[in-house]
This record gives structure tokens, sequence and C-alpha cells, in this order.
């Protein structure tokens, strides 16, 4: 079948912990590093940054959705890889544990700019999390 005329493409989301995704999809909004791509069946190869911010993706059962953590995504007109340092099913989401993180990292402070960043980022997951909540 040629790539102009699939209807699917295969779809993997990976973080250090788990197998997160694996299945065939219809279309897939990856929240990138600037902003965020939408990816069809056929698209031209890609590499990118990932962002912090919720993956969406169509499948036979419908629509579910990913918080992605930074990493990186590769795509090919046949299958997209997502390789997430950290990744969980939205309907998985512990609000309560994304509020006491948030309370907890306002709370830090840090002394470097690795420390900094580290903070930055468990912010912003946090954040992420807690913007989904009640949707």
């Amino acid at each position: 079948m040629e790539s102009g005329s699939r209807k699917t493409i295969q779809l993997g989301i990976v973080s250090p912990s788990a197998l997160l995704y694996e299945s065939e999809v219809s279309y897939v909004q990856i929240p990138l590093h600037d902003g965020l791509i939408g990816v069809l069946p056929g698209h031209a190869p890609y590499v990118s940054i990932l962002g912090f911010g919720v993956l969406t993706l169509n499948d036979e059962i419908g629509v579910s959705r990913f918080v992605i953590d930074g990493g990186f995504v590769e795509i090919t007109p046949e299958r997209i890889t997502v390789l997430a340092n950290h990744g969980e099913n939205l309907e998985k989401v512990d609000f309560e544990a994304a509020q006491r993180d948030y309370d907890e990292v306002l709370q830090m402070s840090a002394t470097g700019e690795v420390e900094m960043q580290r903070l930055q980022d468990r912010l912003q997951a946090a954040r992420t999390r807690l913007a989904w909540k009640g949707r």
C-alpha cells in the first residue's frame, strides 16, 4: 500500500520505565519544545525534541491522551516513536500528587543552573498535569 493511501500509522510511546502505548493510530498531536505538531499517516520524516504537554491520539477505540515530560520523537511515513523522559496516561494521573509536587517545588531553592533546570522541569510537569484536572 502506498504511504499516501494509508489510513493508520504505528505509534509507540516509551518512557525509561515502561512501554506506555503501542498501536495503530489515525492521527496524533504531539507536544514539541516549540509548539504542537499534528501527524497523519504518510508524514515526512522528522525528528524533534519533545516539550511538556499532552499527546492526543485517535485510534480504533477513540481518543486517548498521555502527559509527556520532554524527550524526543522520530517520525517516518510508517511509524512514530515517542521517547519520553516521563509519560503517563492522562486518565491515571494522580492530581493530588501533582498538586503536592507543585507546592513542594515552589518552596525549594536552587543553587546552580542544573538544579534550577531540574526544579523548573518538575514545576512544568506538575503544571501540565494540573491544567487537565477536571477536564
